[in-house]
Formats: structure tokens, sequence, C-alpha cells
């Protein structure tokens, strides 16, 4: 519950409020990678990079290469590092790959994951700039899991996109 809730409040524009919702539920399980990943972002949402470099240095390794998560947190590392251009080029590349793969050839369980993967990977991409490389990971994100162009309508970050 508590990484549903802090992502929902990271969406809305609350990084803030999310950043105390993971903080809560990582007193419960100290060790949990989806919420230090989680807070990793909303630190990194709210322009605290080297807390984000912190968060995400034992998170390396975690997932194996080519999870959505793995991507997502290698391209939030580059972010918070001031390697803009490499992130950006990351999640163009990863869209490749995703898009290789036929939507109805995947678990739901799988579409959901990389849906939700490439909403945060697009919302990186429109604070870096790169509308166009953003729309074109939320449509995706949107055919995998459909939901994400509602949640775009209130995320502030994604707003007009």
């Amino acid at each position: 519950p508590h990484l549903t809730a802090s992502v929902c409040r990271l969406w809305a524009g609350r990084p803030a409020e999310a950043e105390r919702t993971l903080r809560e539920g990582l007193a419960q399980v100290p060790e949990a990678p989806m919420l230090q990943a989680t807070l990793a972002l909303a630190r990194l949402d709210q322009g605290q990079s080297a807390a984000c470099l912190e968060i995400l240095a034992p998170l390396a390794g975690r997932w194996g290469p080519g999870h959505p998560l793995t991507v997502l947190l290698a391209g939030a590392r580059e972010e918070a590092e001031g390697h803009r251009a490499a992130m950006v080029q990351r999640f163009r590349d990863y869209l490749i790959l995703v898009d290789r793969v036929p939507a109805e050839r995947r678990s739901v369980g799988e579409r959901r994951t990389l849906s939700v993967n490439l909403y945060h990977m697009a919302r990186l991409l429109v604070r870096a700039g790169e509308r166009e490389a953003a729309r074109q990971l939320l449509a995706c994100a949107e055919r995998l899991h459909p939901g994400k162009l509602q949640v775009a309508r209130v995320d502030p970050v994604m707003k007009g996109l």
C-alpha cells in the first residue's frame, strides 16, 4: 500500500508527501527495494540529485539487465549525475525494444510493470525538455496498460503533453 500511495502522490505532483509515505513503508520494511527505488525518484523529483544517487547506489544490479526498473533507475542515475543525453538515449532505445513485442504477447503483470516504469521514464523526459520522446513513451505505456493518459492529465509534470 505504501508503494501505490506514494506513486499516486508523486504523479499528483506531491513528492514530499510521497516521500513521507515511502519513509513510513521503509520503517516497516527497511530493505524494500521498490520503496527505495521510488524514494530515489521522489528525491530526483524534488531536485535532490545527491540524495537520489545515495539511494540508488545499493540498488545497482538488484534487477536484471533489461528489466524496466533497471532501465528507469539507470536513466535516473544519469539524470542525477548530469548526463541527460545518455538518459534520453537510454529511454529511446528501450522504447524500441519494448515495441518489438506486441502487448498481447505479454502477461498482464508484465504489461503493468512496463507501463508504470515507462510512465516514470516519460516524466523524466518531460523534465529534460524531451516532450516528443516523452509522448512516445506515454503512448506505449497507455497501450500496455490503459490509464496512463488519464493520469498524465492531472500530473503537473505531464500537463499539456
